[in-house]
Order: structure tokens, then sequence, then C-alpha cells
């Protein structure tokens, strides 16, 4: 899935202490720092690259960034709870999350904004395959469910769960931030609870497995964007710079939706795979890239939706005005 954002730091190339994966442009980063490219940018993605994120990818591997004056590394956090200590610590620029995770975050006194949609809409549900004797929530009693680690996840796992008369306690959680649709594969574990169609079900299609979705809202959860870019509000980037980041994103969503066989080429060399595994990433493609934001703007009414219902369920301790989630104001003007 995915669950980034803003003080552009002009020192030497940071290290992202706690993550792994660093992306095949972190060398060329520090070597554009001591050039003409001294502006860095440091991404911390809530997955490993992938579909949700290809525009971060493709802008990085088409050297889209370094074209804009900026010299960004893609990270990605070892688990979720680490990706807002990353930010908060300015370890990292800017991470990307699914909306419900800025609600937490602000509640909890993480001072992060939304700044631009990534993904559009709510993808998440819950998966099952089938045949495996579910068929619906009452049946998870005592299977085992897969969840990726997102801090809403398992608050609206309980809210699903109750709904039949289940609570938490009723089944087992499994944390697989990345490899959630091959342990149900493999039987390893019986649901995925926060999967996405189009890439948790994409892959267990082309696996040749038949996935059962039930998308959040069937359960009465509003939807949100599943996927925004973060920033601390406190070391916001200048315009300028902010600009430079947005319109060089604008040419990676828009050369992965024109261009999705080269768009899954360069999945498979961020991930420093060889180029014949491009292929498998095609199917996940063809879902994501309708729904991948090319304007980037946000939607403040859904962000209140979502703020008031997680409030309205305790969910959060403080109500979450969309004004205080999210801005585009910082969208425009971009050149």
């Amino acid at each position: 899935m995915v669950k980034v954002i803003c003080a552009v730091l002009a020192a030497a190339l940071l290290l992202l202490a706690g993550c792994g994966g660093g992306s095949a442009g972190q060398e060329a980063a520090a070597t554009d720092q001591e050039t003409d490219h001294g502006h860095l940018v440091h991404l911390d993605l809530d997955a490993n690259p992938g579909p949700e994120n290809v525009a971060f990818v493709m802008a990085n591997q088409l050297g889209y960034f370094r074209e804009a004056g900026l010299s960004v590394t893609l990270g990605r956090p070892v688990s979720w709870p680490n990706a807002f200590g990353y930010l908060d610590g300015g370890i990292v620029d800017l991470i990307v999350a699914p909306e419900p995770q800025v609600v937490l975050a602000q509640d909890g006194g993480s001072p992060v904004i939304a700044v631009r949609s990534v993904v559009q809409g709510s993808t998440e549900g819950l998966i099952w395959l089938d045949g495996s004797g579910i068929d619906d929530v009452a049946d998870l009693k005592g299977r085992t469910i897969a969840i990726s680690g997102l801090g809403f996840q398992e608050d609206f796992l309980k809210i699903v769960l109750a709904q039949a008369g289940l609570d938490l306690s009723d089944v087992k959680l499994r944390t697989l931030p990345y490899t959630s649709a091959a342990a149900l594969a493999k039987g390893k574990v019986d649901a995925i609870f926060g999967g996405s169609w189009n890439v948790e079900g994409a892959e267990l299609q082309a696996r040749g497995l038949r996935p059962v979705f039930t998308p959040l809202r069937s359960f009465g959860i509003p939807p949100f964007e599943q996927a925004v870019l973060l920033a601390d509000s406190s070391r916001m980037p200048s315009e300028e710079n902010f600009h430079r980041l947005m319109s060089a994103l604008d040419r990676g969503t828009a050369a992965a939706i024109e261009h999705p066989a080269a768009a899954a080429r360069a999945i498979a060399a961020e991930l420093s795979e060889p180029e014949k595994n491009a292929a498998k990433w095609r199917s996940r493609l063809r879902a994501t890239l309708p729904l991948l934001s090319r304007s980037g703007h946000m939607n403040p009414p859904r962000a209140d939706r979502l703020g008031d219902w997680m409030f309205a369920r305790g969910l959060i301790e403080f109500e979450a005005p969309a004004s205080e989630l999210l801005t585009n104001a910082h969208l425009e003007a971009r050149g």
C-alpha cells in the first residue's frame, strides 16, 4: 500500500536511518549535491517502489528531479510506525501516506499537513479468496488477517469486526507491510485488511486466483485519498523549490500514464530487479494508473467527512478540520 515532506535540505546527503532499499539514485544525488544541484529532498515512500508511487519512480528514473534542479533520494521505512518519526526528526523531508494516517498524526501532535494528492480515492478494502470458506466478516472468527501496520487500519478493522459481532481478540493479526498478497496466495493468512484492489487484488489475479474484494465504504467508512504527500508544516520548503518538485512529479505522473511499459521497467530498475521482472508489474499498473492524480489537488469536504467520522467514533481526541489536514495552496503557479 500506500502511507511524504518539507524542509528542502541544502547540506550534505543525509542517510535515512532505519530504512532499507535506498534508491539507485542516491550516489548520483550525493554527486549532484557537490555540483549545481544543491537542493536535496529526501522522500520516504509508504511502501517499496510500485504502482501507487510510480510518479516518484518515473521522475527519479527519467531525470525529472535533476532537470528541476533537485537532488531527490527515495527511501522506504522498515516499518510504518517509524515513518512519522523520520519526518518529525527532520531525517526525511517528505513522506507518502494514506489520508487517515494524516488525521492520526495531527491528533497525536505531529505538525504534518498533506500538500498533494498522489492516488485519488479509496482503494483499500477487505480481501479473501473465493473458495476459502469465507463468505462474510463473521467467518473471519479464528482466522489470520494481514495488515500493513498503518496506525489507522487496526482501528478501522475493529469497527468492521464489531459490525459482525466480533472483536480483535477473535482474529489473529499479522503485520506484513509488503508481502500480504503473497502470504494470502500461499495460505499463510486467510484475509487482508487494508489491501487495495488495484495492487494486492491485481497481484492475486495475476497469480490465477480469484480475490473477493469488499471496499471499506461498504462498511460505512468514508472515502479518502489513498496516498497523499505530507510535509512538516514547521519546515516547509521555499515556494520556488516546492514548485520545482511538484512540476517534476507532474511530469512523472504523465509519463507513467502515457508509457505504462516504461513505468513497469522503471519500477523494476528502482528495485534493482532484472528487466524481465517488469512484466509482473503490468497488471497492477493497468489498475492503478487511472487513479493517479494529475493535478495533485485534494478534496477538502471529503477530508472533513473523514475527520468527523473518526472523531465521532473515538478514533481521535480532537476534531480535525480539513484546513488543518491539507492545503492545495502550494500546487498553484507550478513552472
